[in-house]
């Protein structure tokens, strides 16, 4: 695997291109890529459509084309001008060109500017058995996500951010279009991003540009599921499989005069591979979009009602010789966590002349139960309640004045009410109360950026951030209160890109983020608001190269990366035997490669290969008072990855992928693990697509039913703890598909 992924990565970077092809991309006059659309050899029957990301690679001879997409003027051209072109730039059609169309924020240049990002296309969001967006996020380079079980309690990590993410995700910020999930006090309650939610998923593995507020470890911007294509559809899917699995969803959409509605419900359930592994969500959402002339507004709203049982980590052995267990101790007090959640948004974007103004507000509303514990000094029965407000404002323009400087300034403020009361639970019989506390957060993040082009192949990127986190407690069993506010921190960012020819890209960038310490964090085992534990100080250095201006079927990218944290947070054995706590390290470095290669390899009218391909390699180091600790515990020093899909090779209609990830060894405090790797195998078979789309699949996930850990934890300092992931599950589905007009693949 490792030598295909090395082979693909030097042809790709060389820029072959299959023999008899003329590839480019389509893009709207923005430089936007088109998502659907298609190209017709004028006086010939031959016609190829336009894939996810706006590439075409046409097979066939021709003098000239005809390009059709929706929204857009049709284009005729010969086609060695469009090989020489590389990219072809749409118009609007006459009628629409005195409507000023207000492109939705995060826009695509927005999401992509200057960083690593992953563009996970919907037929990856679509694989797998869709409990979550593991199966897809996971293909991202840099990327670890975990779960305890399908669709169970999930960890994420990005770049080597696991040593945060044991009980949650930590510095990751994630989006849920213009509005952030990512509560005040820097945790991401990642579950509610149900896949049916989410219409496209970009995860950015640099710390994020100020434009974003503060993202030390990455970004998730999942953007909502809406139609493009003018037309009503609806889609119903129902999915089964190994250790009780079972999911069945539906959606409706329409998108007609600048109008766009979607709504969605999720029914699932999971027993789980091991004892105690059980998981539930209910889940039903609305997104709304109306577009005029010079504005353009957006709501979104969802309720998750949602539960995981916690089967607790066992050790090596017991992984081993009996992955199916679960900590004694967590099935004595029946570890679980019960959760509701409400989140609503309402976003507009205006246009006043070259000035465009975007606001939004949101709000969270989320109720917990967590009785949890794998041994008698580490238990208890939590009950939390967090209620969040947020709201952002920004100006930009593409222009200053005459000048070619696009410039971007605003606030982004979250605030939070959290109330954590938690009683003492030994052997699973409620007791007193061990803390009762309710605390208040406020982040306020300023930003201003700038994007100048000089001449036609280097573009300057500037900008700076400014943070500033407050915090006030009131310990209501001591009847105490404590106030700290941190102090305003100035958070710098900066990078170049230059264009080397061909369609290739060099880019440097270097910013700085803080990752704030969460409630939990603050709180320790006792409850009392720490007055000595720091956010970490995050700075990145990063040098990338990529083809995505080329026109070839195939993208790359690859990425050169130094993160340095100053104070990482880290959990710590208490005193005298006591809970553990938390404080600041030293200072960790990670450093690494990442690689990632995808497109079409083959493109026929009716036939498509597309291969995937990814590898990371880091090294870390963790410090503690200038003494170095070794490797950061879980970040791995290899992972690689290589995904094969096609589409009607053999037969019409019938899908075919291949996937096969690996992952090195890794630091545990201790010795490290070994190597580990999955490998999965998915059929499918979908109608030609007409007014009705009916499509069936066949999923095998761990098809050589490797004993593999899913995650390696420190949930206890010093310790070595596995969660073994399920052995081979196999899953099938089926999704009927209905629409108004003919069904297209980007649609389904």
């Amino acid at each position: 695997m490792t030598r295909a992924l090395i082979v693909l990565s030097l042809l790709l970077l060389a820029g072959v291109r299959l023999t008899g092809q003329t590839c480019f991309t389509v893009s709207g006059p923005d430089g936007r890529a088109v998502r659907e659309g298609t190209v017709q050899c004028i006086g010939q029957v031959h016609t190829q459509a336009i894939d996810s990301l706006g590439g075409v690679c046409v097979q066939w001879p021709c003098d000239s084309m005809r390009i059709v997409v929706g929204g857009f003027a049709p284009r005729t051209l010969s086609l060695e001008e469009a090989r020489i072109m590389g990219v072809v730039f749409l118009d609007q059609p006459t009628g629409e060109l005195n409507e000023v169309v207000v492109e939705p924020w995060p826009r695509e240049r927005d999401r992509h500017a200057l960083a690593s990002t992953a563009v996970l296309d919907s037929t990856l969001t679509a694989d797998f058995e869709r409990s979550s967006l593991r199966g897809s996020a996971q293909w991202a380079p840099g990327v670890q996500w975990d779960e305890r079980g399908h669709g169970g309690s999930p960890r994420l990590s990005i770049r080597g951010s696991m040593a945060r993410s044991v009980y949650g995700t930590r510095g990751v910020k994630a989006y849920w279009g213009p509005f952030p999930i990512t509560l005040a006090d820097g945790s991401t309650p990642i579950e509610l991003l149900d896949p049916l939610l989410v219409g496209s998923l970009d995860i950015g593995r640099s710390v994020g540009n100020p434009n974003y507020g503060s993202a030390p470890s990455g970004l998730v911007l999942a953007g909502g599921p809406f139609r493009e294509g003018p037309g009503i559809d609806a889609m119903v899917e129902a999915t089964g499989g190994s250790f009780g699995y079972y999911r069945l969803g539906a959606l409706g959409r329409t998108n007609k005069n600048g109008t766009s509605l979607t709504v969605g419900v999720v029914h699932q359930r999971n027993t789980g591979y091991r004892q105690q592994e059980s998981s539930a969500r209910d889940q039903v959402f609305l997104t709304a979009a109306y577009r005029y002339k010079r504005t353009s507004t957006r709501v979104f709203a969802t309720w998750q009602n949602a539960g995981w049982d916690l089967p607790g980590s066992v050790d090596e052995q017991t992984m081993m010789s009996a992955p199916r267990t679960a900590n004694p101790y967590s099935i004595l007090v029946d570890a679980h966590i019960e959760k509701q959640q409400l989140m609503t948004g309402v976003s507009n974007e205006l246009r006043l002349g070259g000035i465009t103004v975007r606001t939004g507000v949101h709000g969270q509303m989320i109720d917990k139960t967590n009785p949890y514990g794998t041994s008698p000094l580490n238990c208890g029965y939590k009950e939390e309640t967090a209620r969040a407000l947020g709201a952002r404002l920004t100006i930009g323009a593409d222009r200053l004045f005459t000048l070619p400087l696009a410039w971007n300034i605003g606030l982004e403020a979250l605030s939070e009410r959290d109330h954590l009361r938690e009683l003492y639970y030994t052997n699973g019989i409620k007791g007193d109360i061990k803390l009762n506390g309710d605390t208040r957060i406020s982040n306020l993040n300023a930003f201003a950026t700038t994007v100048a082009r000089l001449g036609r192949t280097t573009t300057l990127h500037a900008g700076v951030g400014l943070e500033r986190t407050g915090y006030d407690h009131t310990d209501e069993m001591r009847r105490t209160r404590a106030e700290r506010e941190t102090s305003p921190v100035v958070l710098p960012y900066s990078g170049v890109e230059q264009d080397i020819g061909q369609g290739y890209r060099l880019r440097l960038r270097y910013a700085e983020s803080i990752s704030r310490a969460t409630v939990w964090e603050l709180l320790g085992a006792d409850g009392t608001l720490s007055d000595q534990l720091r956010g970490e100080r995050v700075r990145e250095w990063e040098l990338g190269a990529d083809n995505a201006g080329s026109g070839g079927p195939v993208r790359a990218d690859v990425s050169l990366y130094h993160r340095l944290v100053k104070d990482m947070i880290t959990q710590r054995p208490g005193y005298n035997d006591g809970p553990a706590i938390y404080d600041n390290a030293d200072q960790a470095s990670i450093m690494g490669m990442e690689l990632l290669v995808n497109g079409p390899v083959i493109t026929r009218e009716r036939a498509r290969m597309e291969v995937l391909g990814t590898c990371t390699v880091s090294a870390s180091d963790l410090r503690n008072n200038g003494q170095s600790e070794g490797d950061i515990p879980g970040v791995p020093l290899l992972m690689a990855g290589l995904l094969v899909r096609t589409d009607g090779i053999l037969l019409r209609g019938l899908g075919l992928e291949a996937g096969a990830r690996m992952t090195s060894g890794m630091a545990t405090g201790g010795a490290a693990t070994d190597p580990t790797h999955v490998e999965h195998l998915r059929v499918s078979w979908r109608t030609p697509q007409r007014a009705m789309g009916l499509s069936v699949f066949v999923h095998v996930e761990n098809l050589l039913d490797t004993r593999y850990s899913g995650w390696i934890t420190t949930n206890a300092p010093g310790g070595r703890y596995y969660n073994p992931a399920p052995a081979r599950s196999v899953f099938f589905g089926v999704r009927l598909h209905l629409a108004s007009g003919p069904v297209h693949s980007s649609d389904t």
